[in-house]
Parts: C-alpha cells; structure tokens; sequence
C-alpha cells in the first residue's frame, strides 16, 4: 500500500502564478488542502484552485486560518465555500487565540452541518496557550494533521520526508491521533518555481477519502462509549436503539406535520406520491417546470412511487419496541 502525498496552499501561491493541475499531476499529488481565507483576508483563487486540484484527480479541502474574531471568521469561511464541501479544517496558529476561540469556531462549523475531519494545531503554539484539554473535540475531530519540520531546507517530496523520525505520529492530543503529517514548509515540486507546504497520509487513497469525507467506521457500542465516556453493556445498546427510534419517528411525524402545512393538506390524509411530486415540482421549479416532458415526468413519478413502495416495506419490517422515556440511559 502506497501513502498519499498531498500539499495544502493558499492565496500566496495563487499570487506567485502556480499551475495547480500541473503540480498536482507531475507530483502525483492525491490531496490538496486549500485555504479559504485568513480571518477577513479573502483566498479569492479558491475555487479556482479546487478546480484545478480536482482536474488533476486530486481530493480537495477547505481549511480557514482561525482569528480571534471567530465567528466572522467562520462565517467568511462558509460563505466562500457554500455546499461544494461539507467539510471545514480549522488552522490554529501565531495570531488565532486560545481553546476559547477553538471550541467556539468549530461549535460554529457544527451549528451550519460541517464536518470536521482534521485540526491543525502546531505542538508548540498549543502549548504556548497552556496546553488545554483537547479531548472535547475527539467526538466530532476524527485526528491531526500535524506539522514537524525537520528543517528548512528547499527539498523534493521524498528527500525532505526520509529526515522525519517516527515520534511525530505519536502525537495523540485529545485522544485524536496524527492522520497526517505536515513535515516540510519548504518543500520543492516539480512544475513551480518556489516552496510549498508538503504532507503524507499513511494509507491508501480510500482510506483517505473515508477520513476526509465522513466519519470513520466505528461499532455503535465503541460510538456510545465515546460519548459517555464509559464502557456500555449490550442491553445499554438495546435501550439506545429504542430511544433513538422513537425519536426518529417523532421527527417523522414532525416533518409530515410541516409538508402538510406546506402543501395546504389535510394533517395526516393519504398521501398520493404522484400528486405529491407535481406539487413540490411546481412550487420547487416554478417556471422551469414548463421545460420537463411529459416522458421525463412520469419517469420521476414512477421513480417517487417506487421510493415510496421501497420505504413503506421497509418500514413494515422494523419492530420499535415500547420506550420508557423517563428510564435514563
């Protein structure tokens, strides 16, 4: 298995005219990591950048430079990145504050849907702000990416990593280990004439998409007892299972309670899929319905109906045992 080679860039090398689909395909780059912006400070080749990574085959993240005005800083952040990615690296350095400004940017990522896959928080400005505890992150950060330097010297991809010891993957503050690892500042890529960060991660191409798209695998007893920090018995699990479903089934009947309302129904009447699909098409596409033909049409509608059959089988076949709500999990 083969690790995947990645470099994070910014603003400074979309100044200095680097080709980032030529970089990315004459160094084998599998990941880039771009920056969106540096407090009020715009990345304005953001896109323009992740295009180009994505070109070349390269998986592409956003990361935002924290600044003690967290939450503008936030806010820039997501309203450059939109719903192109869902996922949001928090970069913490000289000049972002403390655990104060970090717990409450990525409250605030949590708060808009975003995921957090990685946070990079250098060892040294960590400890500069005292060392805080880390651990409160490990429930929706799945690790680090590191940096360590070895030194600054100008060198290609892998004679700057064969200096890197193994202690800098031992890293495990918070209870998150090192996913990846920043290791050269300096690093020099074909394709450009000036340094460029350089990273690694440790696994295969799939392994890394799994951690940077979505949360890693985990039993739902290893799950619960991240969450409850303690170990959790079999009927522990049980008892989650049913609460979660009635919850599930609340927010159900929650949600039909709206779309009746939306749609002018009566609360709780049969629901025609097909004519619930007209509806939503005109109130969802307005004009632009005029433009569908009749064929694509009822190719959705069959498409709704079949959902619906699929949806309704499956939940015929789920038992919900009773919930006792006021028994504590």
């Amino acid at each position: 298995m083969m690790p995947v080679k990645g470099m994070d860039i910014s603003n400074h090398q979309a100044d200095a005219g680097m080709d980032v689909e030529r970089v990315v395909a004459e160094n084998d780059f599998g990941f880039v990591f771009i920056l969106t912006n540096d407090g009020t400070v715009v990345n304005r080749a953001f896109h323009a950048q992740a295009d180009a990574a994505e070109r070349a085959g390269a998986t592409v993240r956003p990361y935002t430079y924290l600044r003690p005005n967290w939450a503008q800083t936030i806010d820039i952040h997501t309203s450059i990145v939109g719903d192109r990615y869902r996922e949001s690296i928090v970069d913490v350095e000289e000049g972002s504050g403390g655990w104060n400004e970090v717990w409450a940017a990525h409250n605030r990522l949590w708060d808009n849907d975003r995921d957090t896959p990685l946070l990079y928080w250098p060892n040294f400005h960590w400890q500069a702000m005292g060392s805080p505890d880390l651990s409160p992150l490990a429930e929706r950060v799945r690790g680090h990416w590191k940096s360590w330097y070895p030194d600054r010297e100008w060198d290609w991809f892998d004679d700057a990593y064969d200096k890197v010891p193994a202690y800098p993957w031992n890293d495990a503050r918070g209870g998150m280990p090192v996913r990846i690892l920043q290791f050269t500042g300096t690093g020099r890529v074909a394709g450009y004439g000036s340094h460029v960060d350089l990273n690694l991660f440790p696994g295969s191409r799939e392994e890394l998409d799994d951690l940077l798209g979505g949360v890693l695998d985990m039993q739902l007893s290893d799950r619960m007892k991240n969450w409850w920090n303690q170990d959790v018995s079999l009927e522990d699990v049980f008892r989650y299972v049913d609460l979660r479903a009635a919850q599930a089934a609340e927010q159900s009947a929650a949600n039909g309670v709206k779309l009746d309302a939306l749609l002018g129904r009566e609360a709780g009447g049969d629901v025609d899929e097909a004519e619930l699909a007209r509806q939503l098409l005109a109130q969802g596409l307005g004009s632009q319905l005029g433009g569908i033909s009749d064929e694509q049409f009822d190719q959705l509608v069959t498409a709704v109906n079949d959902e619906a059959d699929r949806r309704a089988r499956r939940r015929a076949a789920v038992v919900v045992p009773p919930v006792n709500p006021d028994q504590p999990l």
